[in-house]
């Protein structure tokens, strides 16, 4: 059998390459606050995985609010990229740098795919210096 050589890896960014859901957690409590919903501790994390889209859905459903979600998704989404710029505390998941330059280093093509936006996506990458790793990148 051959052994086919691999010519390119494909990475999430969120929770593959960054440890990021503590922040997004932190940022979601806040905004929770915010517009004064009461989300508790167990809810919040139900929604991992879930689009911010969809779970403002179902929290303006639940709590009868009054809030057009367009406008609360895009206060979110703004807020995240603020917030993301000053942050200090962002990290990438273990040896995950080394990963990246070992790949790097056998010539083997290095791509992201995110649901995240495009400047958001820069702000992490930038922040972290892994930008130039990076072949391509897909944004949500």
């Amino acid at each position: 059998m051959n052994r086919q050589e691999i010519k390119a890896v494909i990475f999430d960014m969120d929770g593959v390459l960054v440890d990021s859901e503590p922040v997004y957690f932190e940022i979601e409590r806040y905004l929770f606050s915010y517009f004064n919903v009461n989300v508790s501790k167990e809810q919040h994390q139900a929604f991992v995985g879930t689009s911010i889209e969809d779970m403002w859905e179902k929290i303006i459903k639940d709590n009868n609010l009054k809030e057009n979600k367009e406008v609360i998704v895009d206060y979110h989404k703004n807020y995240v990229i603020k917030h993301m710029e000053m942050l200090s505390k962002l990290s990438l998941t273990k040896n995950v740098k080394e990963l990246l330059e070992d790949l790097k280093r056998k010539g083997i093509k290095i791509g992201l795919a995110s649901s995240s936006t495009k400047q958001l996506i820069d702000i992490i990458l930038n922040k972290l210096n892994i930008r130039d790793f990076f072949q391509a990148i897909v944004s949500g």
